[in-house]
């Protein structure tokens, strides 16, 4: 299943969708979020000829997003590792007592 919460429709699909049926562009809509939900639906010959440029944006955007959520993974994981890494290896100063510190010795 996909991690995703959301996901981007883009403008330039306005003119196509205006140019649809409102019963059209209920099942475009329903076939967008039944595709990202990865479920199987029927549609309609028109409308999945409609919704073919919109589902190869959508899994671009999902490869996008995919990548980048592995960068931010390896990266996180790195800062993770060089951060406990330089717990380990801070140098332990020594305690100073309070007559140290008013020159008293």
């Amino acid at each position: 299943m996909n991690k995703q919460k959301s996901f981007l429709l883009y403008n330039d699909f306005q003119s196509t969708l205006d140019k649809l049926s409102d019963a059209q562009a209920a099942n475009l809509l329903r076939t967008i979020y039944a595709h990202v939900n990865e479920l199987d639906i029927e549609i309609d010959p028109v409308v999945e000829l409609v919704f073919e440029p919109i589902k190869q944006q959508l899994l671009r955007n999902t490869k996008s997003w995919n990548s980048k959520q592995s960068q931010r993974s390896a990266a996180g994981k790195e800062s993770a590792r060089k951060r406990k890494e330089s717990k380990s290896i801070k140098i332990q100063r020594p305690l100073t007592g309070v007559n140290e510190i008013n020159g008293k010795c």
